[in-house]
C-alpha cells in the first residue's frame, strides 16, 4: 500500500471514529446520593420547591430537579418530607465527661440527631476538642464541623463562682492582650472567648475593664479571628456591645430590657446575639427557684430577644448545650418563636446567619453548595417545634443520622 492510499485509509477511519462518537448516548452521570420525593426549602424567605430531587456527588449538591431521578449509587426517599441546609448550633461545649468515654453516641445525642451539621465551642478544653475534630474530620467518628471560641478570658479573680474547680485566664491590663489572644489562636482556636462580665453571686459581677475588652477585640481582629463574650449583667452587656465584640454569647436577663440605646449601638457595630434562652430556666430550676421567678426570669431574655429582632438585629441560634446537660432544643425554638421569630427568622439564625458570619460560603440548598442537609419528619414552616424532629442528617453528602423506625 503505497503512502497516499494508507493516509486516505486512516483519515477515513478516524472520521468513522468520530461520527460513531457523536452518535454514541451521553454516558449517564453517577451520583453519589440522591434524595427523592423531597420538598426542599433552599433558604430563608424563598419558596419551597415541592416534589423535587436532589442529587450530590463529591460532597456537593449537584443538583435539584424535578422528574425522573439521575442514575445514583445510592438513593434516599424523603416521602415528600422538608429538607433545610444543616443547622449551626453556635454556642455548645464539649466539657460532659462522657464525651471521651462514648464520643460517637454523645456526638449523635447532642448534635446530629438534631440536625446540627455545625457547631462552635464556646469554651471547653482546647486541646481535647481539636483532637475530638480531628477524629471527626479523619472519617474516624461521626460529628458535626467545629469550629472553637477559645480562651475564656476574665478580669482578675474572675473566674465564675459556678466553675469552681477552674481557674480562667486572667488579663489585667489592655498590653497583655495581644500575645494572650495570640497564644490561643496560635494553638489552634478559631476565635477568642471572654467574659466581659463574670458572675460571682447575686448582685456581684467581676467586670473586663473596657479597654481590656477593646485591645483583646483588637488583638483578634487582627488575626481576622472573631470574640463572643459572656455578658452576664447590663454593665457586662454594655462593655461587650461598645467595644468590639462580635457576638453575645446569651441574653441577659438581670440586665432588664436593653432599651433604644444599647440597641442602636448593638446594630451600628454589627452584634449578634445568641439567646441561649432554655438555658435560664435550666439554671434557676437547679438552684430550687420558685416556678414564678424561674418564669419571670426567663421571659426578660425573650424579652430582650424580642427588642433585638424587631430592631432588625442579627440573631444566631445556640443553646450552651454540653454545660447544660438537656439535649433537646425544643424549648428554644418555642422561646424563640414566642419572641415573634418566624420559621422563616429561625431558619436564618440556624443556618445563613452564622454561616455568613464564620464561614466562607452560607448555608442554603443549591446546585454547588456543600452537601450538608436535614431532613425533618415533621415541617417546621408548620410547626416550629419540628426543627427538633430530624429524621436524616446529611454531613458532606454522607448520612451520619438516621433516625430508629
Amino acid at each position: 500500500m503505497n503512502n497516499r492510499i494508507w493516509r486516505r485509509s486512516w483519515f477515513s477511519y478516524l472520521l468513522l471514529l468520530l461520527l460513531l462518537q457523536a452518535c454514541s448516548p451521553a454516558p449517564r452521570v453517577t451520583e453519589d446520593l440522591t434524595i427523592t420525593n423531597v420538598t426542599v426549602y433552599p433558604g430563608p424567605g424563598e419558596p419551597p420547591i415541592e416534589a423535587a430531587n436532589l442529587s450530590i456527588r463529591n460532597g456537593r449538591i449537584s443538583a435539584i430537579y424535578p422528574g425522573a431521578p439521575r442514575d445514583s449509587r445510592e438513593t434516599l426517599d424523603a416521602g415528600g418530607r422538608a429538607a433545610s441546609a444543616g443547622l449551626w448550633n453556635s454556642h455548645v461545649h464539649f466539657t460532659d465527661p462522657r464525651i471521651a468515654d462514648s464520643s460517637e453516641q454523645m456526638l449523635a445525642d447532642m448534635f446530629l440527631r438534631y440536625g446540627f451539621t455545625t457547631v462552635i465551642d464556646t469554651g471547653s478544653e482546647l486541646a481535647s476538642t481539636l483532637a475530638l475534630r480531628e477524629r471527626i474530620d479523619k472519617g474516624e467518628l461521626r460529628g458535626p464541623k467545629i469550629l472553637t471560641a477559645s480562651g475564656s478570658f476574665v478580669f482578675t479573680d474572675g473566674t465564675p463562682s459556678y466553675l469552681p474547680n477552674l481557674r480562667l485566664p486572667e488579663v489585667a491590663r489592655p498590653e497583655q492582650a495581644a500575645p494572650m489572644v495570640a497564644a490561643v489562636l496560635d494553638a489552634g482556636a478559631d476565635g477568642i472567648k471572654i467574659f466581659s462580665g463574670s458572675f460571682q453571686g447575686p448582685g456581684n459581677t467581676i467586670h473586663l475593664p473596657p479597654n481590656v475588652v477593646q485591645a483583646i477585640a483588637d488583638a483578634a481582629h487582627a488575626r481576622g479571628s472573631f470574640v463572643f463574650s459572656h455578658p452576664t449583667d447590663r454593665t457586662g452587656f454594655v462593655i461587650a456591645v461598645e467595644n468590639g465584640v462580635d457576638v453575645l454569647a446569651h441574653t441577659a436577663p438581670q440586665a432588664g430590657p436593653l432599651g433604644s440605646d444599647v440597641i442602636a449601638t448593638m446594630r451600628a457595630n454589627g452584634v449578634a446575639l445568641v439567646p441561649t434562652l432554655k438555658l435560664w430556666r435550666f439554671e434557676l430550676e437547679r438552684a430550687g427557684a420558685p416556678r414564678q421567678a424561674t418564669q419571670a426570669f426567663q421571659n426578660l431574655g425573650v424579652g430582650q430577644l424580642a427588642e433585638y429582632f424587631d430592631a432588625g438585629g442579627e440573631i444566631i441560634f445556640g443553646t450552651d448545650v454540653g454545660y447544660m446537660n438537656e439535649f433537646d432544643p425544643t424549648e428554644e425554638y418555642r422561646l424563640m418563636h414566642k419572641a415573634g421569630m418566624s420559621f422563616d427568622d429561625i431558619l436564618a439564625s440556624l443556618t445563613t446567619a452564622p454561616s455568613g458570619r464564620f464561614a466562607d460560603e452560607s448555608a442554603r440548598l443549591a446546585a454547588g453548595a456543600q452537601a450538608d442537609i436535614v431532613i425533618y419528619d415533621d415541617p417546621p414552616a408548620s410547626d416550629i417545634t419540628a426543627f427538633s424532629r430530624v429524621l436524616y442528617t446529611i454531613k458532606d453528602g454522607v448520612v451520619v443520622y438516621r433516625r430508629a423506625e
